[in-house]
């Protein structure tokens, strides 16, 4: 990939380029960005730059040997690292998964990539047996270009695994670069930050995902620009909304406030079912959905007048709810629903605890007390 393939981002892919050119190109890069931001593109197409080996002045050649492996990435000299499923698997076993996926969305989050390789009730996680391919990877000699590269994204999966890692980000072979790709800062190990360079990327701004959305997915301007702001910089989101008529995940989350309102135990356990049925990391993506309509749903209480980041229709809704919910109750079901994405990444029986939750939002919808959660 070329950096004139990436949306945007032309600050960041000056100073990227800089390094480089300028020999100032750290053992250790830590791409730092929310969700959509193009930072697993923009490190893709660093690599590509860096194991160019024509001319490259301000671009890789894209012609030369080098480069047209790394853009089928097959490069034997830049490796991939990422969220996989299976105790016994390790990121090689779906590597021809990978390479059709950043081909054809290179912009996709965790979810879709982890929904792709059928993880299903199952979480992603990079293991103990990842941790050791990629130290014996890297500790060979290069095949062909002048550095051996690791582009892991999203490192948050390693979790304890990370240990196994710090003395190769901290004293990597010679010739080596690795390149981590990453969303939350809160969930790395703090010995990983303290060894890498920090880059942090931006969101897109609300011209370029506009842009990108009437260009590539045809989308009406107009639409486009209500598509932009609803967005808030995450280009994964903007190119669903610009695909679908509906957020399907802010759906379920109002027939969820609307099923716990009522208190109806059959309509609360015809929801759960449903719930349940989905996997563990879309379950997360559901969940985040009805903290994002609260947040929304809060701002349009504090500014009446505001515009909010929903749909037409869920802005509707919203504004029923205004009158429903109270500040203190808002923030409660928030906390809730925070909790909740915890005990699902902690494997907690989904039916139980979105009953329990449920029954939670209810007793605060109705007033009744404010629960300890």
């Amino acid at each position: 990939m070329l950096f004139s393939e990436v949306l945007g981002q032309s600050e960041h892919k000056s100073f990227l380029k800089s390094l480089v050119i300028e020999d100032r190109l750290p053992h250790a890069l830590l791409l730092l960005g929310p969700e959509g931001c193009g930072h697993l593109p923009l490190a893709i197409a660093l690599s590509q730059y860096i194991q160019c080996s024509g001319n490259k002045a301000d671009e890789a050649c894209g012609q030369c040997s080098d480069c047209l492996k790394a853009a089928k990435y097959i490069h034997p000299d830049i490796h991939f690292s990422y969220p996989f499923i299976g105790a016994q698997n390790s990121s090689t076993t779906f590597l021809k998964e990978w390479r059709t996926a950043i081909t054809t969305q290179p912009n996709m989050n965790a979810f879709q990539w982890l929904a792709s390789i059928g993880a299903e009730n199952k979480q992603g996680n990079i293991n103990k047996l990842e941790c050791f391919q990629i130290i014996q990877k890297l500790g060979l000699q290069s095949f062909e270009g002048e550095k051996k590269i690791l582009l892991m994204w999203m490192p948050e999966y390693l979790a304890k695994e990370g240990n196994r890692l710090l003395k190769l980000i901290e004293e990597p072979p010679a010739n080596t670069v690795i390149i981590l790709v990453a969303e939350s800062e809160d969930r790395i190990l703090n010995t990983i930050l303290s060894r890498c360079q920090l880059v942090k990327i931006n969101p897109y701004s609300e011209e370029e995902i506009t842009s990108f959305l009437t260009k590539n997915i045809k989308v009406p301007p107009t639409r486009a620009k209500q598509i932009a702001y609803m967005s808030e910089g995450n280009l994964i989101n903007a190119i669903k909304l610009g695909e679908e008529l509906e957020d399907e995940n802010i759906k379920m989350v109002l027939e969820f406030l609307r099923v716990s309102y009522t208190g109806k135990a059959v309509d609360i356990s015809t929801w759960v079912d449903e719930f349940s049925k989905v996997g563990r990391e879309k379950q997360k993506v559901i969940i985040n959905g009805g903290i994002h309509f609260l947040s929304q749903l809060l701002r349009l209480k504090l500014i009446p007048e505001s515009a909010i980041k929903l749909q037409e229709g869920d802005k509707i809704a919203a504004t029923k709810m205004t009158k429903l919910l109270e500040f203190d109750q808002i923030e409660l079901i928030v906390e809730l629903m925070n909790e909740t994405i915890l005990n699902i990444q902690r494997n907690a029986h989904p039916k139980i605890l979105m009953m329990n939750l449920a029954l939670k939002v209810h007793d605060i919808m109705r007033k009744k007390h404010l629960v300890n959660t």
